[in-house]
């Protein structure tokens, strides 16, 4: 018998033990392989969502948190960023104006629960303003809220959904907004323009109706606090039309402005009519303060030394504010 023979017989009456390392081959270049793993967990996009709401992104890692979101496609995320981080930056800013303005086609996938958010929302403040669950006071201010739900949702696509949340961000003002706009294209002026104005349209329509902020903390009407006033949609546009101005000039066969010309048209009458009302109304209540509460020297320099003052909510001011905006930019 061979030596061969006899090793080969002698293990073979070993009893063979289960071996697991066999399921597990070794690699001998390991490297490229573990520098592609990626730990995917069902709960690495709701912590994620939590760091974001809950401010725990440190200011270096903004914009690149952002970036990567962006790259990602994760439409709901971005909006979070814009919603709860504060210290976004214009850079920032610019670069998620760009993508919801275009948002490509797999962005789309990660907004249904934002839509959803808002059809709930909507639903929510119909049953309000019937009456269920509000007393008293509330009762009228559960309408006022769902007439703002319902300018804010009917008629916006889900990416225009988005843009609310950008136009009411707190960190943008209109130096800010000014730097994001002067880096649009073509397309993406058109469709900041087509979004504004489906806003000037809506407050053509509904003129009684703007932000009901206590909605939110009242009602739970969260979305409220999203929901951008006429006086920032017209210093939106305004700065629109300043940034790009021989642009729109040069294509003026762009639909959208000459659609905005009869809305303009409307509220410059609106605004001739009842600019004389405003005016005299805020004269009346500045004379009967001063009956009550001064002499009438102080109230005579008191009409010398100031102004008088729009108020917010005052509609008929803010007519003219737009007129005097868009008048001072018009190419219609």
């Amino acid at each position: 018998m061979s030596l061969l023979e006899v090793i080969t017989k002698a293990s073979a009456a070993i009893p063979a033990l289960p071996d697991h390392g066999t399921d597990y081959p070794i690699v001998l270049n390991p490297d490229p392989i573990f520098s592609k793993l990626k730990l995917e967990t069902g709960d690495q996009k709701s912590d994620s969502h939590a760091l974001i709401i809950n401010g725990l992104v440190d200011r270096a890692f903004t914009s690149n948190l952002v970036n990567k979101l962006i790259e990602k496609r994760k439409s709901d995320l971005v909006v979070s960023c814009v919603k709860h981080l504060p210290d976004l930056q214009a850079y920032d800013l610019m670069c998620i104006l760009k993508y919801f303005l275009m948002l490509p086609v797999d962005g789309y996938e990660s907004l249904v629960s934002l839509r959803k958010d808002w059809e709930s929302q909507a639903l929510l403040a119909i049953d309000k303003s019937s009456g269920k669950g509000v007393k008293g006071k509330d009762k009228s201010l559960a309408k006022e809220a769902a007439l703002s739900v319902m300018l804010a949702h009917d008629g916006f696509s889900v990416s225009e959904l988005c843009l609310h949340y950008f136009l009411a961000c707190p960190n943008l003002d209109e130096v800010m907004f000014s730097a994001c706009v002067g880096k649009l294209d073509g397309e993406e002026i058109k469709a900041l323009i087509r979004y504004l104005g489906k806003w000037l349209e809506k407050y053509e329509r509904f003129p009684q109706v703007g932000p009901c902020l206590k909605g939110s903390s009242v009602l739970g009407l969260t979305v409220c606090e999203w929901v951008p006033s006429l006086e920032t949609v017209v210093k939106c546009l305004g700065v629109v039309l300043d940034e790009h101005f021989s642009y729109l000039v040069l294509h003026s066969e762009f639909g959208e402005l000459r659609i905005l010309e009869g809305v303009v048209g409307s509220l410059a009458a609106e605004a001739r009519l009842c600019g004389g009302s405003a005016t005299l109304a805020e004269r009346l209540r500045d004379e009967r303060k001063a009956y009550h509460h001064e002499s009438l020297g102080n109230f005579a320099f008191s009409r010398i030394s100031k102004p008088i003052h729009v108020l917010e909510k005052d509609f008929p001011s803010v007519l003219s504010f737009i007129v005097e905006k868009l008048l001072r930019n018009s190419i219609l």
